[in-house]
């Protein structure tokens, strides 16, 4: 879900729910390798998307050579999602007994894995890039910075797909 509102702005509410269905699963999900395998799907889908650029960016680098044209667009997209995708997945493992604790590790989890994503590979692929079209989170954007209002979206959303999954009929 994620990734498609990374291709069209106008979808902003759609990564709102990625992060959502992502809380809701991770809380609800009882096995952690099905948790896991879902973040790394989600996290590959999402800049799979958001990088589609990549083969192209391969066949102008290297015309000549399609098997390394795909090497390079899959292994670009790989390597971006790396960051995110595995600190993710590790904070999944360690936080797994502790379903209560998902809007807290999940979005401090992911901004610091898309800051270092953008530090090594000077690629940034941030979920706030998602709103721009909603004016409002601009001008917190201004006002309080990146790292603060994404954590305080991503845990807005994580919150919301926890208490949903942790309500009693």
């Amino acid at each position: 879900m994620v990734g498609l509102a990374g291709l069209e702005p106008r979808a902003w509410i759609v990564a709102w729910l990625g992060v959502t269905t992502t809380a809701w699963a991770l809380t609800m999900e009882r096995s952690t390798l099905r948790g896991v395998l879902g973040l790394v799907i989600g996290g590959l889908t999402t800049r799979a998307l958001w990088f589609s650029w990549s083969p192209a960016m391969a066949q102008a680098m290297w015309p000549a050579d399609l098997g390394f044209q795909r090497l390079v667009g899959v292994g670009f997209v790989a390597l971006e999602a790396l960051p995110v995708v595995a600190l993710l997945a590790l904070l999944a493992v360690v936080f797994r007994s502790m379903p209560k604790a998902v809007c807290l590790w999940l979005p401090v989890g992911w901004v610091v894995g898309e800051r270092v994503q953008a530090g090594w590979t000077s690629v940034a692929s941030d979920w706030l890039f998602t709103q721009v079209e909603v004016p409002p989170l601009m001008e917190a954007l201004h006002a309080i910075g990146l790292v603060p209002l994404t954590l305080i979206c991503l845990f807005g959303a994580a919150s919301l797909g926890q208490g949903l999954a942790l309500r009693q009929p």
